[in-house]
This record gives structure tokens, sequence and C-alpha cells, in this order.
């Protein structure tokens, strides 16, 4: 669902829109986020879950920091076209 909507933020004609999208895939995230670190702590073993939790963090990070490299692309091409490709290239 989170995919979903940043297609979905491409598509919008309007601020207003784009403010919907966004929120609707911080709905997403606060839902699924918690739900992962309960899957971490269910998968593995005490003595694993650091590390384990650690990388997931950190997944969550680079992606962002990724996401935020966005910009130089959005100064070559129209933000549209950026959203859109940064979702299909992941």
């Amino acid at each position: 669902m989170q995919g979903i909507s940043l297609v979905a933020q491409a598509a919008v004609p309007s601020a207003v829109g784009l403010g919907a999208t966004r929120a609707l895939q911080g709905a997403f995230s606060a839902a699924v986020v918690p739900a992962a670190y309960s899957l971490l702590a269910d998968l593995f073993a005490a003595k694993d879950f650091a590390s384990a939790n650690s990388k997931f963090t950190t997944g969550i990070y680079v992606g962002g920091a990724v996401a935020s490299l966005s910009t130089l692309v959005d100064e070559q091409v129209q933000s549209r076209q950026s959203v859109c490709s940064s979702y299909l290239w992941f």
C-alpha cells in the first residue's frame, strides 16, 4: 500500500492531494513498522535480536537518505517523473 500511495503522489494535480497521499503513506508506515518490530522479536532469539533490530533500523534510515537524493533527480526532470522512477527503480 505504501507503493500505491507513492505512485498516487505523482498523479495528483494539487498540493492538497499531495498532502493527502503523504498522510496516507505516513499512516501505512505507522502501521507497518511496529508490526515489523514485533515480528523481529518473534523470529530472532534474544541474543540475536539487537543485531536484527539494528539492521532493520539502518535500512529505514538508509532508505530515507536515498530518498532525499531524489531532489537531485527532481532538478533534472519534473517531480512526477522522479517520484515514479524512484518507485520503479527500487
